[in-house]
C-alpha cells in the first residue's frame, strides 16, 4: 500500500503487493516464451520472472568476460532459429558433432560432445536452457558448441558486436 492505496497485484506467495513491470517483446521472443511455458507446464510470466532474476543475480556478481558475452549472444541468436526450424538446426549440430567425434579429443571434450548429443536428441527446453545457462559448465559447453553454421555471417557479426558491447556495459 502506498498512502492507503492498493498498488500492484498480490504476490505469488500471497504475502503482499507484487510490483509489476510491463515489457514489449518481439514476436520471436513471445514464440520462445510460449514454447517454453508449454513444455515446462508454467506461465510465460513465470519464465520471464525466472530469467530476469537469474540475469540480475549474474550481473551483480561480475561483468562477463568479452569472450563469454560473445558466446552467449551467439547462442541466444540460435534459439529462434531452433524453434522455427528445429530439424534443420539439429541436423547442423548432429553433423558438427559427428565431425568432432572423428577427431581425436580429450576425455573432457568427449564428455561435452556426449552431453551435446543428449541435448540435441532431447527436449527443446533442456537444449535451450544450455544455450543460455549461466555458470562455468555452460560456458565450457558453449566453447564446444555444435552450432557452427547455424547463423549467417551477418547474424554472427551482429551477435559479436552485441556481445562485446554487453561485456563493456
Amino acid at each position: 500500500m502506498i498512502d492507503g492505496r492498493q498498488v500492484g497485484r498480490k504476490s505469488l506467495s500471497g504475502s503482499g503487493d507484487s510490483p509489476q513491470i510491463r515489457v514489449r517483446v518481439s514476436a520471436e521472443v513471445m514464440t520462445v516464451l510460449e514454447h517454453l511455458a508449454e513444455q515446462e507446464g508454467t506461465s510465460k510470466s513465470m519464465i520471464v520472472r525466472s530469467l530476469v532474476e537469474r540475469e540480475l543475480a549474474d550481473r551483480s556478481a561480475q561483468p562477463p568476460r568479452p569472450e563469454v558475452a560473445v558466446q552467449l549472444e551467439l547462442h541466444r541468436r540460435i534459439i529462434p532459429k531452433l524453434l522455427q526450424d528445429p530439424e534443420s538446426i539439429r541436423a547442423i549440430a548432429r553433423r558438427n558433432l559427428e565431425q568432432a567425434r572423428s577427431r581425436r579429443q580429450s576425455p573432457m571434450s568427449q564428455e561435452w560432445i556426449d552431453e551435446w548429443q543428449r541435448l540435441i536428441d532431447g527436449p527443446d527446453s533442456e537444449l535451450i536452457q544450455m544455450l543460455i545457462k549461466p555458470g562455468e559448465h555452460a560456458i565450457d559447453m558453449r566453447q564446444m558448441s555444435p552450432f557452427a553454421g547455424a547463423l549467417s555471417d551477418a547474424e554472427r557479426m551482429e551477435a559479436i558486436v552485441t556481445g562485446r558491447a554487453l561485456a563493456k556495459a
